[in-house]
């Protein structure tokens, strides 16, 4: 009798022991919203250069015959800015210890002083995590969004020009659809991750400029890690790209040009946060890209055998005020420091840039969260 109460337990114990490891998984589920409102001054809206801002404030309706052919159709280039921000994930645990997220979010901007820019931007997301160990938490995501609408600037329409034989500008406005995907990987817990993402970006003009439509392919690496004393926010970031336009239409009169190019980025950036008041921090960073035109046309004199060096350098400061309003702040500063072929040396003056922008901004953030009982 002994022998076989023995026999039992073993079993048993085994069955105790395995039992949070058999068991089904509890689908903890989570509902997150997120609702933020900013009010932002940005000085240069449509990113004119020095020249172009002198030619509009002295005259906003320059070129314009009556309600066409406007060299510009913003009023000011600074402008205040109303952006509203929605967003909504659920979060739910169907593999055990591994979240599972879904989410969608909507974005209104709105200017005060120019309306034209006005655009919406609608997005939906999903995040998988791979792995259950959360020092060397591996996370998968993926992405779409879509702009229905969005205003660059007003562009010369080459073909029009040419048959009209006069200078036509016409507003240049896409459809822009973003997809992708991003592997984050936990190297050391909270001190160290890496990120690889790839990402699609097509734009589709109106059909002033269909030689600029075209697909964005991204492949972005990022490291980013966390010293714990100081408390500092170190991210490198390598990007390379490939955009490849419509360029040179049949049925035009003239070449259409192609904006087509390659190009490789790299970025540094450091956050320091500090706990004064009620918390805020301060970031800054650098950032340069080589780009290089890859038209083929012998006369599209601004792009043939163009390349671009593009450096960037920023400094934000963000600092709450209350519970949910926040400062924020950035300086930018911005150069492009173009390299033609001989002979088209002249085109710098046009392409060539050094400027500084700035923005401010106060926002209001709230966050709305339930939690449905676990069965």
């Amino acid at each position: 009798m002994g022998s076989t109460t023995r026999a039992l337990r073993l079993p048993a114990a085994a069955a105790l022991l395995l039992a949070p490891q058999l068991a089904p998984a509890r689908a903890a589920q989570r509902l997150d919203l997120d609702f933020e409102l900013e009010e932002r001054y940005d000085d240069n809206i449509t990113d004119l250069s020095d020249r172009q801002i002198d030619r509009l404030e002295d005259d906003p309706q320059s070129g314009c015959t009556g309600s066409s052919n406007c060299r510009f159709l913003i009023e000011s280039p600074d402008d205040f800015i109303t952006i509203g921000h929605l967003d909504a994930r659920w979060t739910t645990r169907p593999l055990k210890r591994r979240e599972t997220v879904v989410g969608a979010g909507l974005d209104g901007w709105r200017y005060a002083r120019n309306p034209v820019k006005d655009y919406n931007k609608l997005g939906l997301f999903a995040e998988q995590e791979l792995t259950a160990s959360r020092k060397h938490l591996a996370t998968l995501r993926g992405w779409v969004s879509r702009i229905p609408s969005y205003y660059v600037r007003q562009l010369t329409d080459d073909a029009a020009s040419f048959e009209a034989g006069e200078t036509i500008r016409t507003a240049a406005d896409y459809e822009r659809t973003d997809y992708g995907a991003r592997w984050e990987q936990q190297i050391v817990a909270d001190r160290l991750r890496t990120f690889v993402g790839y990402e699609v970006e097509r734009r589709d003009y109106d059909a002033s400029f269909d030689e600029r439509d075209s697909d964005t392919r991204r492949l972005t690496l990022k490291l980013r890690g966390h010293v714990p004393g100081p408390r500092l926010r170190l991210e490198l970031v390598y990007g390379h790209g490939t955009r490849d336009a419509e360029g040179d239409r049949p049925d035009t009169p003239i070449p259409d040009d192609d904006v087509s190019y390659d190009y490789d980025s790299w970025g540094l950036s450091v956050g320091v946060p500090w706990r004064a008041g009620r918390g805020g921090g301060l970031s800054f960073g650098a950032s340069t890209e080589d780009r290089d035109f890859t038209t083929d046309n012998l006369f599209d004199t601004l792009r043939y055998g163009r390349t671009d060096e593009r450096t960037r350098q920023y400094v934000a400061v963000e600092q709450k005020l209350m519970r949910d309003l926040e400062l924020s702040a950035e300086w930018r500063h911005r150069e492009n420091d173009a390299e033609f072929l001989p002979g088209f040396e002249s085109n710098k003056d046009i392409v060539d840039y050094d400027d500084n922008r700035y923005t401010v901004g106060l926002r209001y953030r709230v966050r709305v969260r339930s939690r449905e009982p676990e069965p």
